[in-house]
């Protein structure tokens, strides 16, 4: 691994965002949603089935989260510097989906990711 501080810290504090990031979604299902502009129809017009299947989706998404955040800090941790670039590359790539979400889904926000 690289023996400078910043470079050893850097993947861990991306780290720590990632598993950041699940645990609100799954602590907070229906506030993380929110981060991506989107936002549940009111109760009146929604059903216990769509707000169902949204907590799920987003338990699933913070599960992923945890996932990365996870891997990346082991990388780091451990010292593989390719495992560590591949997973990163991986990361930025589901980043660029998110904000993909935003702009074509939510129709703003993509620059605020």
């Amino acid at each position: 691994m690289a023996t400078s501080t910043t470079l050893r810290t850097a993947p861990t504090v991306f780290g720590k965002i990632w598993i950041a990031f699940g645990i609100n979604a799954l602590l907070h299902p229906f506030y993380a949603l929110s981060f991506f502009e989107l936002y549940l129809p009111s109760s009146s017009t929604s059903s216990f089935e769509i707000l169902t299947l949204v907590q799920a989706l987003m338990i699933i998404y913070g599960a992923w989260d945890i996932f990365v955040g996870v891997a990346i800090y082991a990388a780091a941790y451990f010292g593989s510097n390719k495992a560590l670039s591949w997973i990163i590359v991986a990361a930025s790539e589901l980043a660029y989906v998110d904000s993909l979400v935003y702009r074509f889904v939510a129709r703003k926000g993509e620059w605020g990711y």
